[in-house]
């Protein structure tokens, strides 16, 4: 429900409404969806549960509109992984190797970074 909050509160559409049929300024028709967007982020965000409700992923700017949105929802997808790491430490009896297992993903996660392309060598001209 906080997710939700925050989200509402920077933007993101939440209502019951149906589809909105508009002219645009340019004269053409144009269907914009509407209905419970930001309770339905928070949930598939926290759940990792695939697709998004405008069908692009968090893309749409009516499910993620600003860069606080988009940092929220990246935590709501690594909560339960790490807490599963603590989990997993309460289960076999030592929290330390929970934790132990949290560390070593954080330095994961922090350490990944995207690959770039290599650099190759420019032709020169005789």
């Amino acid at each position: 429900m906080v997710a939700t909050i925050v989200l509402v509160a920077s933007g993101a559409i939440q209502n019951l409404n149906g589809y909105t049929s508009v002219t645009t300024l340019e004269g053409v028709g144009q269907t914009i969806a509407q209905g419970p967007i930001a309770a339905m982020e928070a949930i598939k965000d926290l759940g990792t549960n695939g697709g998004g409700f405008l069908n692009a992923n968090a893309a749409a700017p009516f499910e993620n509109p600003t860069g606080l949105t988009n940092s929220l929802e990246i935590f709501l997808c690594l909560v339960l992984p790490f807490g599963l790491a603590v989990t997993f430490g309460k289960w076999v009896g030592n929290v330390k190797q929970g934790f132990a297992l949290f560390g070593a993903m954080a330095i994961i996660l922090v350490g990944a970074r995207p690959s770039r392309p290599s650099r190759s060598r420019r032709a020169t001209r005789p």
